[in-house]
């Protein structure tokens, strides 16, 4: 099928315009998004003559979403909601489309209609009207509660992210206790590298089950995303640890610190999803468990 890029755009404007907050304004020019605000009216704005205007070039972002024209059009769209999500509040408006923690963007295709949202599956924080896509059949993510964000994020992390980061946890666990002396807090470091090492090997093998075929993919999915959070959490603590000077040392002080509060965030900005992602995969397995029992 042969997507009219230039169609999917006007179509992409007119959902979306009608869901931005009052004084913004998103429309379609051959191909691109264009987005804007009212002068003078928002805070970021003050001390300029001119409103700030952002676009997305659909028309060059849309191949490079995929191989196939419906994991394309997912692709976009979500690239789109997240371009609009970051102009809205750069220009100064209060946190959109939620207060608090920006909420992830989604698309799905189901029966050649584009749903957008922001939010998780359970937990729509805001819904654009569906958008039809003549020609495009069920996305292949229907029916796992997956869509193609999704399973590229489980791929990059089960393939690329967490085996490198596994890696590094086990060669420096195997480095603290081979000199233990050089390090001031070395049993709470090489706790916290092996708990990095332990659950960022897990994600690797619980994202090769986030595909569409497997009937349970969602919930591999939430489980992958809970131990990949938990195993940068504790990769960040276990290089402040690491740094913690015995005597005075301002440059490993320093260090130290900033690793301590990059910890600090990565608890602070993703508490909230590693919670949910961590209630979803224990309601997995209990569910598991229970067909398990219940077959014997």
């Amino acid at each position: 099928m042969a997507v009219d890029v230039k169609n999917l755009t006007a179509l992409l404007a007119a959902g979306l315009d009608a869901k931005v907050p009052a004084g913004f304004r998103v429309k379609a020019d051959d191909g691109k998004l264009l987005y804007s605000a009212d002068e003078e009216r928002f805070p970021a704005q003050h001390g300029h003559h001119h409103a700030r205007r952002s676009d997305t070039n659909v028309r060059r972002i849309f191949a490079l979403h995929g191989k196939t024209d419906e994991d394309r059009i997912v692709g976009t769209a979500v690239q789109v909601l997240d371009d609009l999500r970051d102009y809205i509040q750069a220009s100064g408006h209060d946190s959109w489309p939620v207060a608090g923690n920006p909420p992830r963007s989604h698309a799905q295709i189901r029966a050649s209609v584009l749903h957008l949202w922001y939010g998780d599956h359970d937990n729509v924080v805001l819904e654009c009207e569906p958008i039809q896509v003549p020609g495009v059949p069920d996305a292949e993510c229907q029916g796992s509660g997956l869509d193609a964000s999704m399973v590229t994020w489980a791929d990059s992390v089960g393939t690329v992210a967490s085996p490198l980061l596994a890696g590094f946890s086990l060669a420096s666990v195997i480095a603290v206790v081979e000199e233990p002396t050089k390090f001031y807090w070395e049993g709470a470091t090489i706790i916290g590298l092996t708990v990095a090492a332990i659950t960022l090997i897990a994600a690797v093998q619980t994202s090769k089950y986030v595909h569409p075929e497997d009937l349970h993919a969602e919930g591999w999915y939430h489980g992958t995303r809970a131990l990949y959070h938990t195993g940068i959490l504790a990769l960040l603590l276990s290089l402040g640890f690491a740094l913690v000077p015995g005597s005075p040392d301002w440059p490993r002080g320093v260090a130290c610190g900033l690793a301590l509060a990059a910890a600090l965030g990565e608890a602070i900005f993703f508490s909230g999803e590693a919670i949910s992602d961590a209630r979803a995969a224990l309601a997995f397995i209990a569910d598991a468990l229970g067909k398990r029992r219940s077959s014997r």
